[in-house]
Protein backbone atom coordinates (compact mmCIF):
# COMPACT_ATOMS: atom_id res chain seq x y z
CA UNK A 1 0.00 0.00 0.00
CA UNK A 2 0.90 4.02 -0.65
CA UNK A 3 1.73 5.78 2.27
CA UNK A 4 1.26 9.44 2.06
CA UNK A 5 3.14 12.07 3.41
CA UNK A 6 1.80 15.48 4.29
CA UNK A 7 2.89 18.32 2.29
CA UNK A 8 6.07 19.92 3.81
CA UNK A 9 9.18 22.25 3.38
CA UNK A 10 12.09 21.23 1.21
CA UNK A 11 15.31 22.37 1.18
CA UNK A 12 18.78 21.82 -1.36
CA UNK A 13 20.99 23.36 -3.63
CA UNK A 14 22.36 22.17 -6.65
CA UNK A 15 25.89 22.96 -8.61
CA UNK A 16 26.36 22.43 -12.23
CA UNK A 17 27.88 23.96 -15.43
CA UNK A 18 27.12 23.61 -18.95
CA UNK A 19 29.26 22.15 -21.53
CA UNK A 20 27.60 22.87 -24.71
CA UNK A 21 25.07 25.79 -24.77
CA UNK A 22 22.40 23.21 -24.74
CA UNK A 23 23.76 20.53 -22.64
CA UNK A 24 25.27 20.46 -18.75
CA UNK A 25 25.03 18.34 -15.73
CA UNK A 26 24.85 19.44 -11.91
CA UNK A 27 25.02 17.73 -8.65
CA UNK A 28 22.43 18.12 -6.08
CA UNK A 29 20.94 17.57 -2.47
CA UNK A 30 17.43 17.93 -1.30
CA UNK A 31 16.25 17.57 2.27
CA UNK A 32 12.77 16.94 2.98
CA UNK A 33 11.76 18.01 6.87
CA UNK A 34 9.14 17.37 9.23
CA UNK A 35 7.57 13.79 7.39
CA UNK A 36 4.23 13.60 8.70
CA UNK A 37 2.25 10.64 7.00
CA UNK A 38 -1.35 9.29 7.97
CA UNK A 39 0.11 6.37 9.81
CA UNK A 40 1.46 8.65 12.62
CA UNK A 41 4.99 8.66 11.00
CA UNK A 42 6.15 12.55 12.43
CA UNK A 43 9.84 14.81 12.71
CA UNK A 44 11.33 12.15 10.11
CA UNK A 45 13.44 13.33 7.06
CA UNK A 46 14.63 12.48 3.95
CA UNK A 47 17.81 13.38 2.30
CA UNK A 48 18.17 12.75 -1.21
CA UNK A 49 21.58 13.00 -3.49
CA UNK A 50 21.32 13.14 -7.10
CA UNK A 51 23.81 13.60 -10.54
CA UNK A 52 21.83 14.98 -13.26
CA UNK A 53 22.22 16.08 -17.01
CA UNK A 54 20.13 18.04 -18.60
CA UNK A 55 19.48 19.90 -22.16
CA UNK A 56 18.75 23.34 -22.09
CA UNK A 57 17.34 25.73 -24.84
CA UNK A 58 20.38 27.76 -25.72
CA UNK A 59 17.86 30.94 -25.51
CA UNK A 60 19.15 34.34 -24.50
CA UNK A 61 19.21 34.99 -20.63
CA UNK A 62 15.48 32.61 -20.33
CA UNK A 63 16.47 29.06 -20.81
CA UNK A 64 13.57 26.57 -20.47
CA UNK A 65 15.41 23.58 -19.65
CA UNK A 66 14.57 19.21 -18.76
CA UNK A 67 16.42 17.13 -17.02
CA UNK A 68 17.00 13.22 -15.62
CA UNK A 69 19.26 12.08 -12.58
CA UNK A 70 20.02 9.24 -10.24
CA UNK A 71 21.15 9.38 -6.93
CA UNK A 72 20.72 7.92 -3.64
CA UNK A 73 18.18 8.60 -1.08
CA UNK A 74 18.49 8.03 3.17
CA UNK A 75 16.84 9.51 6.24
CA UNK A 76 15.06 9.20 9.74
CA UNK A 77 11.72 8.68 11.29
CA UNK A 78 9.89 7.60 14.42
CA UNK A 79 6.72 5.05 14.22
CA UNK A 80 5.57 2.57 11.85
CA UNK A 81 7.37 3.60 8.43
CA UNK A 82 11.25 3.81 8.17
CA UNK A 83 13.30 5.76 5.26
CA UNK A 84 15.92 3.20 4.11
CA UNK A 85 18.43 3.80 1.92
CA UNK A 86 18.35 2.98 -1.47
CA UNK A 87 18.58 3.96 -5.14
CA UNK A 88 16.66 7.05 -6.76
CA UNK A 89 15.97 8.62 -9.90
CA UNK A 90 14.11 11.92 -10.42
CA UNK A 91 12.88 13.86 -13.81
CA UNK A 92 11.93 17.13 -14.53
CA UNK A 93 12.26 20.21 -15.73
CA UNK A 94 12.29 23.92 -15.61
CA UNK A 95 13.68 27.61 -16.44
CA UNK A 96 16.41 29.65 -15.74
CA UNK A 97 16.50 33.06 -15.87
CA UNK A 98 20.24 34.36 -16.52
CA UNK A 99 21.67 38.05 -15.15
CA UNK A 100 19.26 39.25 -13.69
CA UNK A 101 20.94 41.51 -11.78
CA UNK A 102 24.89 41.52 -12.44
CA UNK A 103 25.80 37.71 -12.37
CA UNK A 104 22.60 36.80 -10.06
CA UNK A 105 19.54 34.93 -11.87
CA UNK A 106 16.44 33.34 -10.70
CA UNK A 107 15.97 29.57 -11.46
CA UNK A 108 12.21 27.45 -11.05
CA UNK A 109 12.49 23.56 -10.74
CA UNK A 110 9.74 20.99 -11.11
CA UNK A 111 10.90 17.68 -10.17
CA UNK A 112 9.45 13.94 -9.90
CA UNK A 113 11.97 11.85 -7.56
CA UNK A 114 11.44 8.35 -6.71
CA UNK A 115 13.23 6.13 -4.32
CA UNK A 116 12.87 2.45 -5.28
CA UNK A 117 12.09 0.68 -1.92
CA UNK A 118 13.13 3.53 0.11
CA UNK A 119 10.12 2.92 2.62
CA UNK A 120 9.79 0.03 5.28
CA UNK A 121 6.88 -0.40 7.35
CA UNK A 122 8.09 -1.95 10.49
CA UNK A 123 5.00 -3.81 11.33
CA UNK A 124 5.07 -5.62 8.22
CA UNK A 125 8.79 -5.73 7.57
CA UNK A 126 6.86 -4.58 3.86
CA UNK A 127 8.96 -2.42 1.55
CA UNK A 128 7.79 0.62 -0.45
CA UNK A 129 8.90 3.21 -3.00
CA UNK A 130 9.18 6.50 -1.86
CA UNK A 131 8.46 9.33 -4.09
CA UNK A 132 7.18 12.93 -4.10
CA UNK A 133 6.99 15.92 -6.33
CA UNK A 134 8.94 18.77 -5.99
CA UNK A 135 8.33 22.71 -7.15
CA UNK A 136 11.11 25.10 -6.02
CA UNK A 137 12.58 27.93 -6.83
CA UNK A 138 15.95 29.91 -6.03
CA UNK A 139 19.22 31.96 -7.14
CA UNK A 140 21.65 31.74 -9.28
CA UNK A 141 25.32 32.43 -10.35
CA UNK A 142 26.26 32.53 -13.89
CA UNK A 143 29.36 32.72 -15.09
Amino acid sequence: GAVDFNNGFLWGFRLGGAFLDFFGTEMSYTRLQSLESDLGTDGGSANFFNGNAYLQLPASNISPFATFGVGVSSGSTSGPVEVNTSFTWNVGGGVKVRKVAGPLGLRFDFRYHQAINGLKLTTTEQEANFSFTEFSGGLMFSF
